[in-house]
This record gives structure tokens, C-alpha cells and sequence, in this order.
């Protein structure tokens, strides 16, 4: 857990002030607990891996945001 806010608090800042930026954000979660992390994690398909994440699979996606634009 991130102190302070959620991961979708700070995606919701980063899409306001940098879109560009948010689009690249990767997240890595233990396991969606709510309904709403539930929703915010299947809406954003290739940008979220599970715990616990393997190295091939985080570098494979880190190369693919690399590419987003």
C-alpha cells in the first residue's frame, strides 16, 4: 500500500496533469479488494500484473510502456 493515497488516486492525478505519463503507468497489485479496484485494474488491460510478478513478465511490460506514446 502506497501511504497517503491509492494508485488510482495517483493515476487520476497524473491523467489530469500528465496524460502522457499516466498512460505509461505500470501497476503491480497484491489483489483488487474493492469493487471499484476491481473495475479501475480491468479497464486498463496489459497495465497491471499480479504479485507476484515474475522478472520476464514485469521487463516485457516495461518495454511495452516504454512504446506507448
Amino acid at each position: 500500500m502506497m501511504p497517503g493515497m491509492t494508485g488510482m488516486e495517483l493515476h487520476a492525478v497524473l491523467a489530469a496533469e500528465q496524460p502522457a505519463i499516466a498512460r505509461r503507468m505500470v501497476f503491480i497489485s497484491g489483489g483488487a479488494f474493492t469493487e471499484d479496484a476491481k473495475a479501475f485494474a480491468a479497464s486498463r488491460p496489459g497495465q497491471v500484473l499480479a504479485k507476484p510478478v515474475e522478472m520476464p513478465e514485469l521487463l516485457a511490460l516495461v518495454r511495452r510502456m516504454s512504446e506507448v506514446g
